[in-house]
């Protein structure tokens, strides 16, 4: 860069750019570009810049000679574009589109009149989508419209806490802005005097990230000095990863979280701004992929792939382009001739580039599967709803249940689907409608108005660790995803630190977090996905004044909400003839909003007062204890107590007293036990390693998931009620085709070759049943594989779990459900890339589940 020049609003760049001759002549080549820059500090504001760039060479000028010579070099030594013998227009050229798309994510300067007006339309859509929301903001008292204006065009300056895979923590300052056109926030070093920092361009486009998997908050500080508030930090969950930043000052942090919930707002709704696709999820977790093939799906795609593979900004694709797509998209390599035809016919004219839109009918023509379609058939011989109906095991369709079909269709509304023939391509669509999933996600949740201990609850083990139990960094974030999965019990181990108390797995490596800090981050995310009564399971090993200080906290910041135990007039606990404390809890309905502490008793009123669910040790025998009382028992301790115990004695007592238990202590791994056995027996928290996604999570992920992600399932009959009969059952899997699967992130540039591995897991048994691999065809994969059947003793405590795996059995993706809430007929399921995440985009399996009671 020789030259640079900011422009005041009414400047004309090309006065400035006819000023080339005051520039050192050594300069032989040179380039003169306009282009808009954003300011990214805290003072600075949107600017328009003339850059002036050129080749310094100091011996020869860029005469003919040269350039003849520069050609020779060129095909003699290396290729044009890969060694320094371009002309300098070819390196301002590449410079600008750098400047511009990688610094600014735009494909071309804008003027700052018309940013200005686009960034206040902006602001006023992000203030209308955000009027409803002022009980959920984090800062309700802040203007959204002027956080997004500053976040647009001021930034600031931010500290990103990063962690590699070692997991070693490093800070980075960053300087930060958010882009509207794209709905993304960029970050560049704030040093810019290191080089190897400086190109090292960091950001997330908003839109792209999955609500679900989206947490936008005001979060704890884990350094010793910002321990206690002010807060200055907030968390963004993206992709399944969490984002840390730290703000030089409160009215920072505060600006930049009341703009991105704002965002997240958009993003999630059905407003559209500045031609981004809107995020309108419908009918829930289970349909938050598109109905069939529709124009959302090729409008999504095809964004992304012009993000992925238009290399030179012009928002059309050539052949080597759309080449590199149809890979990163698991098209089938024999599908590239008749994607090569298609292109060809479509650049006829003489072009060598095809649009985004003809990029997505492109698409759709390679999508559809004459093999699918016969699979279909094969499966339901006639196209039409009322044999549809018939192969679902409906009793029928009303006729609201048509013109809702009907829609799903878009079809016109003269036109009638239930007494038409389907073609394939409409039949495959239907398949694949939200309606169709294994796991009905209309389903309205039950009333919670039963007792406490006839629920299943989802528990979480050492919440606060991100990984191992020996060498784990506590984080606050860990409640922030647990609670956003529906999680209501969460574990805290408490530990003096001199004269406060710390959250830490002790005697052990781990890291510590303030028991204040981490009670902060719980009450701001404790009911953003369930309203039921949040558990907290606190594990005691504090001193008599850490206790009290523990008091004043959980006081201060739960307030109200907090349930508390029956006292007396003095303050003291009320005891029942056994020297229990008396009373009971309330079910889950009467507990809305409400936070339980679990705890052991520690002789500390101030304490043991804000106990609702005190721990009790024992096992089954003991029944002289309190309904208020959880008995808490290892794995280890589980596998021994239902060995010793009859079927009968262990359902009886769990119908009447909680239960709690969690992973043995050999598992340094953050590995987790089967948790079916468990819940057969009756027990009611099954704590599990939230952090590591294996079965047991998966098994997890799926019950609470198949209701609603409400943390509470009510428990079958068969485990209430020992005497009543369990429903063995035989069941029988047809994996028939899947569609637009994704790939593993480590994995990019190989063709991903799926197989579905399905698991069926009861409280007695795990069996495994595998297909063949699809080679190289990730995007439209078909099985048709009939797979052997397999027995269950219990249907109401069965599980099944799909797997999508590539070469070397490495998991790709995953849904899970109890075999009893799934559905007859040929069924959708969306695939899950994580425990804490929605559906993958767009993605499934079609098959075939088949339950036939057996007794």
């Amino acid at each position: 860069i020789l030259g640079i020049h900011y422009l005041d609003d009414d400047a004309k760049a090309e006065d400035i750019i006819q000023r080339r001759e005051d520039l050192p002549e050594f300069a032989t080549g040179l380039e003169a570009l306009e282009v808009s820059a954003h300011g990214c500090g805290e003072l600075e504001v949107t600017r328009r810049v003339v850059l002036f760039l050129g080749i310094i060479d100091m011996l020869q000028p860029y005469n003919l000679k040269k350039r003849a010579a520069n050609l020779v070099k060129g095909w003699t030594i290396g290729w044009l574009d890969q060694i320094d013998t371009m002309p300098p227009e070819y390196y301002a050229k590449r410079f600008a589109r750098f400047f511009q798309m990688t610094l600014q994510g735009s494909n071309q300067g804008v003027d700052s009149a018309e940013r200005r007006k686009a960034i206040e339309l902006f602001a006023e859509q992000a203030e209308d989508a955000m009027k409803k929301r002022e009980q959920m903001r984090s800062f309700p008292e802040r203007s959204v419209a002027e956080a997004i204006r500053y976040v647009c065009t001021r930034g600031g300056r931010l500290i990103m806490h990063r962690t590699n895979r070692w997991g070693l923590t490093s800070k980075l300052e960053v300087r930060a802005i958010v882009n509207p056109e794209r709905m993304s926030v960029y970050f560049a070093p704030a040093d810019d005097s290191d080089s190897k920092q400086a190109t090292r361009i960091l950001g997330f486009d908003i839109w792209s990230v999955d609500p679900s998997m989206r947490s936008i908050g005001n979060e704890v500080d884990d350094s010793k000095d910002l321990l206690e508030p002010p807060f200055r930090s907030f968390l963004v969950l993206a992709f399944g990863q969490s984002l840390r930043f730290e703000a030089h000052s409160r009215e920072l942090m505060k600006t930049w979280v009341t703009a991105l919930e704002a965002l997240d707002r958009m993003c999630s709704s059905s407003h559209r701004l500045l031609n981004v696709p809107s995020r309108s999820h419908g009918d829930g977790d289970f349909a938050q992929y598109q109905r069939g093939d529709t124009a959302a799906w090729q409008d999504y795609v095809a964004k992304k792939v012009m993000c992925a593979c238009d290399d030179d900004g012009s928002k059309t694709l050539d052949w080597a382009e759309i080449s590199q797509a149809l890979d990163l998209l698991s098209v089938d390599p024999a599908q590239k001739s008749e994607a090569k035809a298609i292109f060809e016919s479509k650049t006829q004219g003489g072009s060598e580039c095809i649009s985004e839109q003809s990029f997505a009918d492109m698409l759709l023509t390679l999508f559809r599967s004459e093999q699918q379609a016969k699979c279909y058939q094969k499966l339901c011989a006639n196209f039409d709803l009322t044999q549809f109906a018939v192969c679902q095991g409906e009793t029928g369709y009303t006729e609201e249940d048509i013109r809702a079909v009907e829609a799903d269709f878009g079809s016109a509304p003269d036109s009638s689907l239930a007494h038409s023939q389907w073609t394939p391509d409409e039949y495959a669509r239907m398949i694949r409608s939200p309606r169709n999933t294994l796991v009905d996600s209309r389903r309205k949740p039950q009333k919670f108005d039963k007792p406490m201990t006839e629920y299943w609850i989802a528990t979480s083990h050492n919440t606060y660790l991100e990984d191992s139990q020996i060498f784990g960094q506590t984080a606050g974030r860990m409640y922030v995803r647990a609670l956003n999965s529906g999680c209501r019990c969460v574990e805290l181990d408490v530990w003096d630190d001199g004269d406060r108390p710390v959250v830490t797995h002790g005697h052990t490596g781990s890291t510590s977090l303030s028991f204040n800090a981490i009670c902060q981050t719980i009450h701001s995310h404790a009911f953003a996905k369930s309203p039921y009564p949040l558990i907290l399971s606190i594990e005691q090993h504090c001193s008599e004044g850490n206790l009290r200080r523990q008091a004043d906290m959980l006081r201060e910041i739960f307030g109200d909400s907090l349930l508390r135990p029956d006292c007396d007039a003095q303050g003291n606990l009320v005891l029942d003839q056994h020297g229990n404390p008396a009373g009971s809890l309330p079910t889950p309905e009467e507990g809305k909003h409400r936070i339980i502490c679990k705890s052991k008793l520690t002789g500390v009123r101030e304490y043991d007062t804000l106990i609702a669910m005190p721990t009790k040790k024992g096992d089954f025998s003991d029944v002289n204890r309190s309904q208020r009382q959880c008995l808490s028992f290892s794995e280890k301790k589980a596998i021994a107590f239902l060995a010793a115990f009859p079927r009968q004695q262990v359902q009886q007592f769990t119908s009447q007293f909680l239960t709690r238990s969690y992973p043995a202590g050999l598992r340094v791994t953050s590995s987790n036990p089967n948790p079916v056995p468990h819940w057969a027996a009756g027990v009611h928290m099954v704590a599990l390693n939230y952090q590591t996604l294996d079965e047991a999570i998966m098994i997890n992920a799926g019950l609470f998931n198949a209701h609603q992600q409400l943390g509470y399932v009510p428990k079958p009959d068969s485990v209430l009620h020992a005497s009543t009969r369990m429903t063995a059952a035989t069941v029988a899997v047809h994996v028939v085709a899947g569609h637009r699967l994704p790939k593993p992130r480590a994995d990019g540039k190989h063709f991903l070759c799926p197989q579905v591995r399905v698991i069926i897991v009861d409280h007695q048994s795990r069996s495994v049943r595998d297909t063949h691999a699809v080679q190289g065809n990730g995007f439209n994969p078909v099985w048709d594989a009939e797979l052997a059947p397999v027995q269950v003793a219990n249907l109401e405590c069965a599980h099944i779990i799909f797997q999508v795996l590539t070469t070397g059995a490495q998991p790709v993706c995953y849904f899970a459900a109890p075999l009893s809430t799934v559905r007859r007929g040929i069924r959708t399921v969306p695939l899950y890339g994580s425990l804490y995440g929605a559906p993958v985009k767009h993605s499934g399996l079609i098959l075939k589940v088949t339950v036939q009671p057996t007794s």
